[in-house]
């Protein structure tokens, strides 16, 4: 989705099912190196633009209409425990056999990641944990320091879940969870912090 297309997206649902599709997927523009990326984003940190949403509903409506299961990417950027590449499962190879937590970590070029969050621009450096062409997987895999990035991702997943047992709990009326310290997960690696992944984009 951008915005020179998200009035199109409508369209996509006709086409879809001309071709025999059974499902479309819609997806944001979720890596912005430079600022003529950012202005073409649809998805927001601020207000939302409502035009952009009816866009959406009106594609799910079609969608319903003509059989056809539309799954979009929120158009409202929220920090989530554990981004969609899901490090701790997931593991990136880049071409150079480098082994990165996920693509985004580890683009194809010199130097470090350009990155336009929040309107702010920012840089990460690249993120290699070992090669395969020099190492055995396992003991990459197995290195403190990856371990240490990884175990940040365990952390807020687990807190997540225990939040949802504890609101459960209390919505059970099981007064003993509601005096329970709400877990707080810990803050993101200063390497995710500016990727939108890490924001359900």
């Amino acid at each position: 989705m951008t915005r020179m297309n998200i009035r199109e997206i409508p369209q996509t649902i006709s086409l879809a099912a001309k071709l025999g599709a059974d499902e479309v997927v819609i997806r944001n523009l979720d890596y912005l190196p430079e600022e003529r990326w950012n202005i073409l984003r649809t998805f927001h940190h601020e207000p939302p633009t409502p035009a952009f949403q009816g866009n959406i509903d009106e594609t799910h409506r079609l969608g319903k209409k003509m059989g056809i299961l539309v799954t979009n990417y929120p158009l409202k950027a929220e920090e989530v425990p554990v981004c969609e590449p899901n490090p701790p499962r997931n593991v990136f190879f880049s071409v150079d056999g480098s082994v990165a937590p996920c693509m985004y970590l580890r683009l194809p070029k010199e130097g470090d990641i350009p990155r336009t969050f929040l309107n702010g621009r920012y840089t990460v450096p690249q993120t290699s944990f070992g090669n395969i062409n020099e190492e055995d997987f396992g003991e990459v895999w197995n290195k403190e320091a990856y371990k240490n990035f990884r175990k940040i991702f365990e952390d807020r997943s687990q807190a997540s879940v225990d939040m949802m047992q504890i609101l459960d709990a209390v919505s059970q009326g099981n007064l003993l969870a509601a005096e329970k310290e709400t877990p707080s997960p810990p803050p993101l690696s200063p390497l995710c912090r500016t990727c939108y992944k890490a924001y359900g984009i």
